[in-house]
């Protein structure tokens, strides 16, 4: 989260980071399922924390997906 209250947005350089940043939010969206439960915190902001990271996911794929598309046009 930046100094204002904003949410940074991840931007990646290339595929390959693209697919990086995706498999690095896998990991965190696992670890948000092992480890949130653990915290004293509600159900619904268990549900806001996964759905920023779903929503960040669902963004690279597409981003990926774009790149992908755009690699195999220019082979």
């Amino acid at each position: 989260m930046t100094s204002d209250g904003n949410h940074d947005t991840l931007q990646p350089v290339d595929e390959w980071d693209t697919a990086m940043l995706l498999c690095l939010l896998r990991q965190e969206l696992d670890l948000c399922d092992a480890f949130i439960p653990t915290l004293r915190i509600s159900a619904t902001e268990i549900a806001l924390i996964r759905q920023s990271i779903v929503n960040e996911m669902t963004q690279l794929e597409v981003t990926l997906n774009a790149e992908q598309c755009s690699s195999i046009r220019r082979h």
